[in-house]
């Protein structure tokens, strides 16, 4: 059982060296049908240096789990089956300013809420914020294998807690970029919950590509912000859906699908952006 994470520290840098934030109350939300991983979750939302949150844990199918004894910590329990309605339920329990997606098998770096927070407080226009991420293996030990680099992809070596992680920088929020799920805003994933009800949220319909229709819809209401920093630990195992070659192969296809339907909008509001930002520069 993981105990609390220390900070991530890039080489010559210590974890005080860390900035921190006050800001407003948080709703991390994640939908469970297996609680393996749910105690690492959980130690790595307790280990938040911002700690005005909530974490709402939607157990389903056989999932059981016994939740702590702080209030902060909701556990509900749902009969639904896809992955859009879950997170759609999870999310209509939530109360605070931000959402922020906590994948049952994944954790938070310490420091994951303070810079959410302070990514939306400096960017009042922005409808979601995303971080850079590392991955790990089932038994929480650093993952590292390497992504295809002639796609684009880089990786530097950054210390959790003493042990070396490969850490993906996250790509720029370009409508090609943010078009297919390869490219797309990974985790940490937080949106501002005034945005994601105004766009009606997870479309509970969806078996796959969820996460991809949302980041779409957000992108066209207003811009993303990357945070350049490892805030997120995702773990690969062999219980991951995209190991399940009917469902990943679905993923590919209908990925480009999605896109192709959205392109012309996507990058209509990518330009519409740029010529503002052109305007304020002229001002």
């Amino acid at each position: 059982m993981r105990a609390p994470l220390a900070t991530a520290t890039a080489p010559g840098q210590s974890a005080g060296q860390a900035n921190r934030y006050a800001g407003p109350v948080i709703s991390v939300f994640t939908p469970s049908h297996d609680p393996r991983w749910l105690d690492e979750a959980l130690y790595s939302v307790l280990g938040q240096t911002h700690q005005d949150w909530e974490w709402i844990v939607l157990l389903n199918g056989d999932a059981d789990w016994a939740p702590p004894a702080d209030e902060r910590v909701h556990v509900q329990r749902s009969t639904l089956e896809n992955i859009g309605a879950l997170k759609a339920h999870a999310c209509s329990l939530a109360q605070g300013d931000i959402l922020v997606e906590l994948d049952h098998d994944d954790v938070l770096l310490p420091e994951a809420l303070d810079l959410i927070a302070a990514a939306f407080a400096g960017a009042p226009w922005a409808t979601l914020v995303y971080s850079d991420f590392a991955q790990m293996d089932a038994s929480g030990q650093p993952e590292l294998s390497t992504f295809d680099l002639s796609m684009g992809w880089r990786s530097t070596m950054e210390l959790v807690d003493g042990a070396a992680y490969k850490r993906w920088h996250a790509f720029e929020p370009s409508p090609c970029n943010v078009g297919v799920i390869w490219f797309a805003p990974n985790h940490v994933r937080a949106f501002r919950t005034s945005s994601y009800r105004q766009i009606g949220g997870h479309d509970p319909s969806r078996e796959i590509l969820d996460d991809l229709d949302l980041i779409h819809r957000l992108y066209l209401l207003g811009p993303f912000v990357h945070i350049p920093r490892l805030l997120y630990l995702a773990r690969v195992h062999d219980s991951n859906s995209q190991k399940d070659p009917e469902r990943n192969a679905r993923i590919q296809v209908e990925t480009i699908q999605l896109y192709c339907q959205r392109r012309e909008a996507l990058h209509a509001a990518w330009e519409s952006r740029l010529k503002g930002a052109e305007v304020v520069a002229e001002i």
